[in-house]
């Protein structure tokens, strides 16, 4: 019987599992140093007795100098909620409030004698929740008394910038902050328009459960965020609606995979990770080991495998920044 073809397929395993290895060391150091280049201001932030409902009115006010006394944001998608929340109190999410009548805004303005509140006022506040209104969270808190006050974020942050800044008193840092966005904001779109990027790519979330040594994985379906704000402008098509079971639904723009024979069909130029990249890392290890076709896709071969921060419309005044490191990474040398 001829072993020959069992001992290539074997060898390019074992090469494959090295590579991977290689690139989890080397993804380890990136992500340590990632943080520095999304640091936030070093200056302590001044807090006011404010309530804040909405991720973006929060960052703005945040990349302004003031924190809101507690806040109501999307805090399982936005990663900046676990660095505020130890000084901020969080209140749960805008549709966590509409579902209960506004009652956690209530007790905590009663608890803490503040009845100002700042709204965020978006069109499609949440790509997953489609309707969800916050002008009707004003509405109950209206009605009981709060002085309630609307950010229009509609006509982007060259209007809204300077309506939170006169709202939470620090009118001179506006305009600074606008130049700085518009001079990052072009710094990126000439890095765009003078590169050719990855043709397509599969996004794969993971969390790590350090007690068990359990990952979990979810995979980006293409018309979410990551779509509509990175990329779209880049010219990448998500490929990850292949990469995963026929018939499942999506639950915040994600499905649930427990293995990663998918990505053989979805054949991507490129896998970014998003979320706990350990645990993306590790069940890449785990499946190449289990099913050596794996090594044979495009990104594999390539070594095209990046640790890159998810992007859920949040950080608004770091978007810049963020979609200028994709395409740094995505772009072709």
């Amino acid at each position: 019987m001829n072993s020959k073809p069992q001992k290539k397929e074997t060898d390019m395993s074992q090469k494959m599992i090295k590579l991977l290895t290689a690139t989890a060391l080397i993804l380890v150091n990136l992500t340590l140093l990632t943080p520095c280049v999304f640091a936030m201001p070093p200056q302590a932030k001044k807090q006011l007795p404010v309530i804040m409902v909405g991720d973006r009115l929060v960052d703005v006010a945040y990349h302004l100098g003031i924190i809101p006394a507690a806040m109501s944001v999307r805090c399982s998608l936005w990663p900046m909620c676990n660095e505020l929340k130890s000084s901020v109190q969080v209140i749960g999410c805008p549709g966590c409030l509409l579902k209960n009548k506004a009652a956690p805004l209530f007790k905590y303005g009663e608890a803490h004698g503040i009845k100002r509140v700042l709204i965020e006022k978006t069109q499609d506040f949440c790509f997953y929740k489609p309707g969800l209104d916050t002008t009707k969270i004003g509405a109950l808190a209206s009605a009981k008394g709060y002085d309630v006050t609307y950010v229009d974020f509609a006509q982007g942050l060259t209007q809204a910038v300077p309506q939170v800044a006169r709202l939470i008193g620090m009118t001179d840092k506006a305009a600074p902050a606008i130049k700085a966005y518009n001079a990052a904001m072009k710094k990126t779109q000439e890095l765009i328009t003078t590169n050719t990027f990855a043709k397509n790519g599969v996004i794969i979330r993971g969390t790590y459960q350090a007690s068990n040594g359990k990952t979990f994985l979810r995979i980006e379906v293409p018309g979410g965020y990551s779509d509509t704000f990175i990329l779209n402008p880049l010219g990448i098509q998500n490929v990850g609606h292949l990469a995963v079971p026929k018939g499942k639904t999506p639950s915040k723009g994600h499905i649930q995979v427990r293995k990663l024979n998918g990505l053989i069909a979805a054949n991507p130029d490129v896998i970014i990770m998003t979320g706990n990249a350990l645990a993306v890392q590790k069940a890449l290890y785990s499946a190449v080991k289990q099913n050596p076709a794996l090594a044979n896709i495009s990104a594999l071969r390539s070594h095209a495998v990046f640790s890159l921060p998810g992007y859920v419309d949040a950080s608004v005044m770091s978007y810049p920044e963020t979609l200028k490191l994709w395409a740094d990474i995505l772009k072709k040398l």
